[in-house]
């Protein structure tokens, strides 16, 4: 609230529709273009996934999100070339799905 001259209040309100709606504008300007990543850099990438897959050394994958970069480490069980993903076995001992496409970098 807000006091006005002569002794008056000025009270704002916002419906709940417009409220979602102003933080769902705000949370769209944050949002981030993907990264390009050079054949050099893919190459480099699939080959360390391949590594961890042959020789279950753990690595740390880091992916592209709008908001926010993501990172999971584990180990590849699978690399699926026809549905252009990864299954990671993470360190707890979940299983992660990852878009190839999505993945930033890679290290060991």
């Amino acid at each position: 609230m807000k006091k006005l001259e002569g002794g008056l209040w000025l009270i704002r309100f916002i419906l709940p529709e417009h409220h979602k709606r102003i933080l769902s504008e705000q949370k769209e300007q944050e949002r981030r273009g993907k990264p390009e990543v050079d054949e050099q850099e893919w190459e480099l990438i699939m080959r360390a996934l391949a590594e961890s897959q042959e020789l279950g050394t753990e690595i740390t994958v880091n992916t592209f999100d709008p908001f926010e970069d993501r990172s999971y480490t584990g180990v590849v069980l699978s690399i699926n070339q026809h549905a252009k993903q990864i299954k990671l076995q993470l360190t707890d001992g979940e299983l992660e799905w990852i878009w190839i496409a999505e993945i930033t970098s890679v290290s060991t």
